[in-house]
């Protein structure tokens, strides 16, 4: 694959200090195969590291397909992603974090074939891998795949509506691929959220269908040095918070109702938290909010709904409920496995 005036497919890429991830990353690029061009374009954020001597190297090594963006001054994960997203020419765009990579040589080429077959996909994605590094203290497991539906019985997400209806984040960046024509630039409102892929990937969905791949094909980094990993609980969750509530302000009007139910899951999750922790006026607070942003909380998710009660309402219940979960933990955790069986 060479690198044209237009490629067929670009590649977005960002990175700052991920020395240890980097090579990795742009290796799982190179080895894409397919009948297509491909660049790939990569915004280094003045990293401390070696990471910038890194990038040359593979620059070096493959012109016509290796495209860097050194920064002169650090422009921050938001700027760097918006820059390196507008810089590239595919009509196919697919993001790779620099500390992620892909694990199939037919990735791309798998979701360019569904795409190119079916005009109407706006953007597509498959199951992806959640893998501690060496560093973690769960390193060497292999969480159960994000996305994979069909196992479980649920349907993939094919909709706007099944995107936002869905409570957990199930579309990981590492496996996501754009349409351009039909997503356009990158909209100057996302440049300003806190986390920058769940709007952009709502944006997207606004603009069309959503094609999915039943095949794992990409690692999920989890380290403490990760963008969104190393955050805590609370300051994620207001995150989200803080997101979900500028996509529902920028979307068209008849999403809004679901954007209002997942700001009250925020809400609930909230809640949760705080009272764990003692909070528990906090934890009032966050319920009722919950409850007043979307009342239909208590039909969508009861579980989560009654939890939030009990743990800002009801301590005695909660302490119950604590217990109980504890003990589920320990009598799964004393189970023996089944041959073969990898970490949930």
């Amino acid at each position: 694959m060479s690198a044209p005036a237009r490629p067929l497919v670009s590649v977005c890429m960002i990175t700052y200090n991920h020395e240890a991830y980097i090579g990795r990353a742009i290796e799982s690029v190179l080895s894409q195969r397919g009948e297509f061009d491909l660049e790939l374009v990569i915004g280094e954020d003045c990293s401390t590291d070696s990471t910038r001597q890194i990038i040359e190297r593979y620059a070096s090594a493959n012109p016509k397909i290796v495209r860097p963006l050194l920064r002169e001054n650090n422009l921050g994960s938001s700027d760097n992603f918006r820059d390196t997203f507008d810089s590239c020419r595919g009509k196919y765009l697919a993001i790779l974090d620099g500390d992620d990579y892909w694990t199939d040589p037919q990735k791309l080429a798998h979701q360019v074939g569904l795409m190119e077959a079916d005009p109407a996909i706006a953007i597509s994605y498959h199951p992806v891998e959640v893998k501690p590094d060496d560093t973690d203290e769960h390193a060497g497991e292999v969480h159960r795949p994000l996305g994979r539906h069909p196992a479980e019985g649920h349907r993939p997400i094919r909709s706007i509506e099944a995107l936002l209806s869905r409570r957990a984040l199930e579309m990981q960046t590492c496996s996501v691929v754009l349409n351009r024509e039909l997503v356009g630039p990158f909209p100057a409102w996302i440049a300003e959220a806190p986390q920058g892929d769940w709007p952009l990937f709502v944006h997207s969905a606004t603009r069309g269908t959503v094609g999915y791949v039943d095949e794992t094909m990409a690692v999920y980094q989890v380290h403490r040095g990760g963008t969104w990993s190393s955050v805590d609980l609370l300051d994620r969750i207001d995150r989200a918070t803080r997101v979900n509530v500028m996509i529902r302000d920028h979307i068209d009007a008849r999403y809004r109702t679901l954007m209002n139910r997942r700001i009250a899951w925020n809400d609930a999750t909230k809640s949760i938290a705080l009272a764990d922790s003692g909070d528990r006026a906090g934890a009032r607070r966050s319920a009722r909010r919950a409850l007043a942003g979307s009342p239909a909380i208590l039909v969508s998710q009861p579980r989560l709904a009654s939890r939030m009660i009990a743990f800002a309402f009801a301590p005695e219940l909660s302490r119950v409920l604590r217990k109980r979960a504890g003990r589920a933990r320990a009598s799964s955790a004393e189970a023996p496995r089944e041959a073969g069986s990898s970490a949930a």
